[in-house]
């Protein structure tokens, strides 16, 4: 952790930002002119605001991370800093995961739109912060872990990004997301197969989860999809005709949906004023791929999205996706799948599973409605307590099979999905 710290240093600062360290270069005067630390601003934007009752624990969490943020206030402490930053990041960590609870922000639920802007973005600072820890920790696993072999030779290939620019009829500087580079990178530099993953460590806005989406040759693990109005792509001068031909149409496809969505006169309230969120309903096709069941040699994994529906969406990713779409009335669905599906994503309103397999020919994916108390063996999860990072252990029955139960509000669907149909 020390080396991660260390390599990060200006960057964690800045996110602390005590008056004394120095604001990042790009900030113009007005925003060195309102420069707040980070424990300033939980004592004035956030502690006051949380005064249910339900929130004491988060509270007196706050409250012990503002003590441990303080000796940070003083330049002295430039003269220890990495002691200072590592008990800033453990303490951010501590705050920020909780048994059942990935983040502050979604610990806050509902709480987060009483928070003023700075308020909210403090929130945001705390769990960013958090993930230096939860990445070392992620590091270890895999040095430790049975996937170690593959990651004794890797290569870190850098980047360059883009610089803002500002598109005809834009009225400020846009920037290219790090989704987009990375895509573009590929449509550059070729190779095969390609990956299937989209290895990020931040979450999709969005446009990049549109624009993945409408690519349709890549995957991301988790998508927040807030509206950024200052998201661009760079003028592709590096592409052939029928790259750039192919960008074109995804950017056309986007917009028309973006105005189907619009046409809708749909909205919800937005669960953090200010901050502006994809909040229009997303068709079937466009939800974002989280990671909820996964094949490994002695478990399997379970991850998933709160969602309230009863309307379950199949898609087949296949050379040709297909997708298939299962009401109530479809149900139960037992069916044996194709040998040339790789992956299922079983999506129940917002709330998504997603399995990928290692071997062929398809297994066999059973989803059924399900009433009173699950035969012993079988776990149920419901969707509102599960955490979107953390893993569950979910071992194979005596059918070489994973079984479980998904609440998702009033409805239970039990998921099996294995080598053999047993219904």
């Amino acid at each position: 952790m020390f080396r991660l710290l260390r390599r990060t240093t200006r960057r964690i600062m800045q996110r602390l930002s005590p008056d004394w360290y120095p604001a990042p270069s790009h900030w113009n005067a007005q925003q060195r002119q309102k420069k707040k630390s980070l424990r300033d601003r939980i004592l004035k934007h956030v502690l006051p605001n949380l005064r249910t009752s339900s929130l004491v624990k988060v509270r007196g969490e706050l409250n012990s991370l503002v003590a441990v943020l303080e000796p940070l206030e003083h330049s002295q402490a430039a003269q220890s800093l990495s002691q200072h930053m590592r008990r800033a990041v453990e303490a951010c960590a501590e705050t920020s995961t909780n048994p059942g609870r990935s983040s502050l922000e979604f610990q806050l639920g509902s709480s987060l739109s009483e928070l003023s802007e700075a308020g909210r973005k403090a929130v945001c600072q705390i769990d960013k912060l958090a993930r230096y820890l939860r990445m070392s920790g992620d590091l270890v696993k895999l040095a430790a872990g049975s996937s170690r072999q593959m990651f004794q030779s890797l290569m870190v290939e850098h980047i360059c990004s883009p610089e803002p620019r500002k598109p005809k009829g834009a009225h400020e500087m846009c920037s290219v997301h790090a989704e987009i580079q990375l895509i573009l990178h590929y449509e550059m530099h070729p190779c095969h197969p390609s990956p299937r993953a989209m290895g990020c460590s931040k979450s999709a806005c969005y446009l990049c989860d549109l624009f993945i989406n409408r690519h349709g040759r890549y995957r991301i693990s988790f998508a927040h999809r807030r509206l950024y109005p200052k998201w661009t792509i760079p003028n592709a001068v590096f592409l052939d005709s029928e790259q750039v031909g192919s960008i074109r149409r995804i950017i056309r496809d986007m917009t028309q949906e973006m105005e189907r969505l619009i046409s809708l006169g749909r909205s919800s309230a937005l669960s953090a004023p200010i901050e502006s969120m994809a909040c229009l309903p997303l068709s079937s096709d466009l939800v974002s791929e989280v990671r909820v069941a996964e094949k490994s040699e002695d478990h399997k994994s379970v991850l998933a999205e709160s969602g309230s529906s009863t309307t379950l969406t199949l898609i087949l990713h296949r050379l040709s996706q297909s997708v298939l779409h299962l009401g109530d009335e479809s149900l139960p669905f037992h069916e044996e799948l194709p040998a040339t599906c790789d992956a299922v994503q079983l999506t129940l309103g917002t709330m998504t599973v997603f399995f990928d397999f290692e071997e062929a020919p398809g297994p066999f994916l059973s989803v059924k409605g399900a009433a009173g108390l699950a035969t012993t063996g079988i776990r149920t999860f419901c969707v509102d307590n599960l955490s979107t990072r953390d893993d569950v252990a979910l071992p194979s029955d005596e059918d070489d099979r994973v079984r479980f139960r998904l609440r998702v509000s009033a409805s239970i669907f039990e998921i099996a999905l294995g080598r053999r149909l047993v219904k």
